[in-house]
Parts: structure tokens; C-alpha cells; sequence
């Protein structure tokens, strides 16, 4: 959720692994139609994040879903939802090492996997920034995906040139936050013993997401742009 809309997905299967049944981004008029449509179907996991500026439309949406009885909606920080689904995109390539930019239009998350597991930290959404903190991290990148709902997030990706590393985005690039929030939400009721409830999910860092979302995987386009950073690794780690 930003100021201005939500994107929504609902993914097939208990573990937010299955195709995209259905998507959207509405403004929030229009969230009783998306809650009633989604509560005609058995719902695993609800997981909700949400911009800063959204806090208060947040607020309203969970409350909405409480109103109707909808059990296990977990929230999750625009953070961990990053950290979700990178892991997941590094499980899913047999990546050693990659970069996942999610890049929003008051925003970029930048999420790095490598061997020490996975960090998330947020910059201005613009491709020098981006660069910056790569080469702040000392991480080597076999592939740097670039997702998200910002407008000109193909003139962003083409912004990555230099070195041969593959920048990779996606038909559903707007969806990356959604989809990160899906799988992080999915495993946290099926890890969690306790009963359906409202709860704030744990460090991502404490969960390995499998990133099986094959329908969503099928989308990414691999395009033949390279990035430019420097490649000296630096003893100075990402927050």
C-alpha cells in the first residue's frame, strides 16, 4: 500500500508458491470490492504492507479484515517482504550472490543474498544510489533483478551498465512488493504454532523462503544490459 493505491495478489496454494489467480491496484475507494472479492475464496495467509504515508489506510484495511472474521493476516514491513522474496529469487535461480531493487516512486529497497544471508536497506530510487550502496557492500552480484511499481522502472534498469552482469525485470515487476509479502506472510502461519491472530512477522533474516512462484518466475525477462560498480569487496556491511 502507498499513498495513492494498493496492489493486490492473490496467489495459488498455502505457501504463496502457485500462479497469480488475480491482481489488481485500486485506490482505496474501492477496497470493499477488493475484500469481498478475495473472501469468496479459502484465504491461507493475508499479509499487508505498507508505505509510511500509508499508515492510517493501513490501519483501516486491517480493521476491515478483523470486521469480517478473516483470520491469519499478518503484517509485514516493506523490509521484510524485500528480504522474502530475494531470498526466495536466490533460492529459485541457484543464485550464490544477487542484488533485488525494488524500486517505488518515493522509494528504493535494495536487497542483497549472498553466503552471510540476506539485507535490506532503503535509498532514493534512482540508479546512481542504487550503484552507490552496491558498491558500498563489497557483494558481487551474479544477477541484479529490478522490480517495482515506479513508473519509469525500465529506463532505471537500462540505467545499470558497465560490468557484464545480467539486469533482469518483469512483466509483473509492480507486484514485487505484493509477492515478497505473499510468501513471507505464507510462511509465517505455516511455521507459527499458535492460533490465527494478528501478529507482526519476525526478522526475515530468522526464515528461508523458497521462491517456487513459477508463473511469476516465467515473466522475468533476462535483458543484456550490465552494471557498472566497482567489484573490490570492502569489509563494511549493509544494515
Amino acid at each position: 500500500m502507498t499513498s495513492a493505491d494498493v496492489r493486490w495478489v492473490l496467489v495459488e496454494g498455502t505457501t504463496a508458491e502457485g500462479a497469480t489467480v488475480c491482481r489488481d491496484a485500486v485506490d482505496f475507494d474501492t477496497l470493499d470490492d477488493v475484500i469481498a472479492a478475495v473472501e469468496e475464496n479459502r484465504l491461507h495467509a493475508i499479509g499487508v504492507t505498507w508505505a509510511t504515508e500509508a499508515e492510517s489506510a493501513a490501519s483501516t484495511l486491517l480493521d476491515a479484515l478483523a470486521e469480517r472474521g478473516l483470520d491469519n493476516v499478518i503484517t509485514v514491513s516493506e523490509q521484510e517482504a524485500a528480504d522474502s522474496l530475494a531470498t526466495g529469487i536466490a533460492d529459485r535461480g541457484g543464485y550464490r550472490d544477487v542484488a533485488v531493487c525494488i524500486v517505488e516512486p518515493g522509494a528504493a529497497l535494495v536487497a542483497l543474498v549472498d553466503d552471510d544471508g540476506v539485507t535490506t536497506e532503503r535509498v532514493d530510487p534512482a540508479a546512481d544510489d542504487m550503484l552507490a550502496l552496491l558498491d558500498r557492500s563489497g557483494v558481487q552480484p551474479e544477477a541484479i533483478f529490478v522490480l517495482g511499481s515506479a513508473d519509469d522502472i525500465d529506463s532505471i534498469a537500462t540505467s545499470f551498465h558497465g560490468a557484464a552482469v545480467p539486469v533482469i525485470t518483469a512483466a509483473e515487476a509492480d507486484l514485487a512488493l505484493a509477492r515478497g509479502t505473499a510468501l513471507a506472510s505464507a510462511r509465517a502461519v505455516n511455521t507459527l504454532v499458535a492460533g490465527p491472530s494478528r501478529r507482526r512477522l519476525p526478522s526475515s533474516n530468522s526464515f528461508s523462503v523458497e521462491f517456487v512462484a513459477r508463473s511469476y518466475a516465467r515473466s522475468y525477462a533476462a535483458r543484456a544490459s550490465s552494471v557498472r560498480f566497482s567489484r573490490a569487496r570492502k569489509s563494511a556491511r549493509v544494515a
